[in-house]
């Protein structure tokens, strides 16, 4: 008596290399079969049907052996990412200014100077390391660049600190989905 429900193996197959994988009636005839060819499925990934059983095969990042094939659970995040990216930049002419974010900056450049050696020692005693691994960045970008301007240094400031922000969330969703799974 054949189930009713399919049976789904986890099979492991050297998928890196020319492979074809098939499953046969016992008179010969296909029921399924996948081909790849070399590289379609490069190390800790997989090449699977998405959605499964249906879907056409394709290349994925996250293997999901026992569990349906997903593709790029990610891709909706990664949407609200790129949307509020767009959207930062779009109004970066609108991010107000911070009491403290001349004296930040001030603090960071004499770290950066000293630490250069084209600068004395820091004064300040209660703030001279405050916030220097994030500012100090800032003020090498800056310099890069050529910017001298006040506005074009804020506009610059306000915009990296904004892809920071992104960046931060982006890592803080990847590593939540690796401690939880997509679910």
């Amino acid at each position: 008596m054949i189930p009713a429900t399919p049976i789904l193996p986890s099979i492991t197959c050297s998928t890196g290399r020319d492979e074809e994988l098939g499953i046969w009636t016992w008179y010969g005839r296909p029921v399924a079969q996948v081909d790849w060819q070399e590289g379609d499925s490069g190390r800790g990934m997989s090449y699977a049907r998405v959605p499964d059983l249906t879907g056409p095969f394709r290349t994925v990042a996250d293997p999901t052996p026992g569990a349906p094939n997903a593709g790029a659970p990610w891709a909706p995040a990664a949407i609200v990412v790129a949307l509020f990216a767009v959207l930062g930049i779009a109004v970066v002419d609108d991010f107000g200014v911070s009491t403290d974010e001349f004296t930040q900056r001030e603090i960071a450049q004499i770290n950066i100077d000293y630490a250069l050696g084209t600068g004395g020692l820091p004064t300040y005693a209660s703030d001279r390391y405050y916030g220097v691994a994030f500012e100090a960045p800032l003020i090498l970008v800056e310099r890069l660049l050529g910017l001298t301007d006040s506005r074009a240094i804020l506009l610059s400031r306000h915009l990296l600190t904004h892809l920071f922000f992104l960046a931060g969330g982006w890592f803080c969703y990847l590593l939540t989905c690796r401690l939880f799974g997509h679910r």
